[in-house]
């Protein structure tokens, strides 16, 4: 961050955080907003202090007023004045928030990235293959071949008897 901080008129404070010249007014008045008076007499606000007062603001720095290209306006009569000291201190205070903001949160992002790669690899030693495990028979597979022609014999003796009891019959 800056090492001077930015100090806004009520108008530019009002403009950005969204609020009436009024409001920001009767808050200094009652002291709940902090405020420095200048050479002029007009009355500077930290920006700090409109934030701890009114949290983020409502309307960006860059949306209040566009920034000019180099140059003046004699060589670019097509565009807007160019911004004010305190209002690029504001922009770049709140693009080093933005930075900083951005920074936490891609390292926030690799460090649970790595957890859940960690977990991935543990969960995956856990798993089994359940292809490998097929249950084994307790009888072999020769002995069934041997046994197969007998139990047909068993069931079917039975019926042949049955068809020549009816053979003879006839």
């Amino acid at each position: 961050m800056s090492n001077t901080q930015a100090k806004l008129s009520i108008s530019k404070a009002s403009k950005i955080f969204g609020k009436d010249r009024k409001t920001i007014s009767s808050y200094i008045a009652k002291g709940k907003l902090s405020c420095e008076t200048n050479e002029q007499g007009h009355k500077l606000i930290d920006f700090s202090e409109l934030r701890r007062v009114y949290g983020e603001p409502k309307n960006k720095p860059n949306a209040v007023s566009s920034p000019s290209p180099v140059g003046n306006n004699e060589e670019n009569p097509q565009h807007s004045p160019p911004i004010s000291a305190p209002h690029l201190q504001v922009q770049i205070s709140m693009l080093e928030q933005q930075i900083d903001d951005l920074r936490k949160d891609k390292e926030e992002g690799l460090r649970r990235e790595q957890e859940l790669r960690e977990i991935i690899k543990n969960q995956t030693l856990l798993l089994e293959d359940k292809r490998t495990q097929q249950p084994k028979s307790t009888i072999p597979a020769k002995v069934l071949w041997v046994f197969l022609p007998v139990c047909v014999i068993i069931t079917a003796t039975p019926f042949i008897a049955w068809l020549v009891l009816n053979f003879l019959k006839q």
